[in-house]
């Protein structure tokens, strides 16, 4: 389940490319399986627990135990995307420009199969695109960064094994 929080990760440190680090990899079974989650958890026209049953009905390697465990984190990830589609439809249209790119970048293409390099100069894109904002927009940007990083402590999601080590 550490390959789930991976988009919180990015989020959590501020979008900010981290060129010596290792990558953020996973095989591709990996990554198809994240990306069956995150497009249950993105569909909107879904409760949340129609998202819980459909995400807990997906195949897995995992024992009862193990699936429960992942189920209360997968409950506060989707808690957590319900909360940001709702702060980010607050925003300026630029901040939102911004933030669906970041969505299409994690969610829609094989970021996770970049090398290190290729997922830095993703994510350099992704900065460039935010120098380019207002002083305003910055502020709005930032703001709801901040929020979501107090977001990601209030529910818990910061625990997370994978958190923890990158922090």
């Amino acid at each position: 389940m550490w390959f789930f929080f991976m988009l919180l990760l990015i989020a959590h440190v501020g979008m900010q490319a981290m060129p010596t680090e290792p990558p953020l990899t996973a095989t591709k079974e990996e990554l198809h399986w994240f990306k069956q989650i995150m497009n249950v958890i993105r569909n909107n026209t879904l409760t949340k627990q129609q998202k819980m049953e459909m995400i807990r009905a997906m195949p897995s390697n995992q024992t009862s135990a193990e699936k429960d465990n992942d189920m209360e984190d997968i409950s506060k990830t989707i808690d957590l995307f319900q909360w940001f589609s709702v702060e980010k439809q607050n925003t300026t249209e630029s901040v939102k420009n911004i933030f669906e790119k970041l969505a299409e970048m994690m969610f829609e293409t094989d970021f996770f199969s970049k090398t290190s390099t290729e997922q830095a100069e993703d994510l350099q894109s992704m900065s460039k695109l935010g120098e380019k904002l207002t002083g305003s927009d910055a502020h709005v940007l930032l703001d709801l960064l901040n929020r979501f990083e107090k977001k990601i402590d209030e529910l818990g999601l910061d625990s997370t094994p994978f958190l923890k080590t990158a922090k």
